[in-house]
């Protein structure tokens, strides 16, 4: 009788596909927010983590449609060009990898890009990152940015699927095109640069 669309995106895309209009509705995915309220998160000391570092957090399996590789790249394009206290949390797991340590390996960014496999902890895990980023070419409606902002993290995402109908461009975050290297890495770099528009933003993003 009815179709249900995670998000708007998704909506126009069974549209596309010959769906009858009247019958698909969106439904956003929705987080519990008391989930997280009494999350208190790591102390940076648990994990090594020196207190000037900048810690970006990328969460998704290791599929090439999520984009760790230009993430990767917007890195490397930062810490050549100067932004040294930069560390990065790879949370997940999949078939990419070995394709994706080889990358980091290969450019000398093991200081910089930490892999720490699939995790249960996910919440406590974000409460110590400064800055999340969804480098995605495909998706969805990801829980993954509602889940930062839950946790008054700011959240760069591309404007692919649902994040733009997520994440609102320069108050909750900042959005990019896909498969943009240099316009992430200027996003990151300015998060990086702005520790008071990250805090803001974050403010922003647990209220929306």
């Amino acid at each position: 009788n009815k179709i249900i669309a995670v998000s708007e995106s998704n909506r126009n895309l069974f549209k596309i596909m010959g769906k009858v209009p009247d019958k698909i509705h969106a439904i956003y995915n929705g987080i519990d927010l008391s989930e997280f309220d009494s999350v208190r998160g790591y102390a940076r000391r648990d994990l090594e983590i020196g207190d000037d570092a900048v810690v970006i957090g990328v969460i998704a399996v290791f599929d090439k449609c999520k984009g760790h590789i230009y993430l990767f790249e917007a890195i490397y394009k930062l810490i050549t060009g100067g932004s040294k206290n930069i560390l990065c949390l790879v949370v997940g797991d999949g078939r990419e990898r070995e394709e994706l340590e080889n990358f980091v390996a290969d450019r000398g960014l093991s200081d910089h890009i930490r892999f720490l496999g699939y995790r249960n902890d996910v919440p406590e895990l974000v409460a110590i990152m400064d800055i999340v980023v969804m480098p995605s070419t495909q998706e969805s409606f990801p829980r993954v940015p509602l889940e930062a902002m839950a946790m008054k993290v700011p959240v760069i995402a591309t404007t692919v699927g649902g994040l733009p109908e997520a994440i609102d461009n320069g108050k909750t975050g900042i959005l990019v095109p896909p498969a943009d290297v240099n316009s992430l890495s200027a996003a990151i770099k300015y998060l990086i640069e702005h520790p008071e528009i990250r805090k803001k933003m974050g403010e922003a993003g647990r209220k929306r």
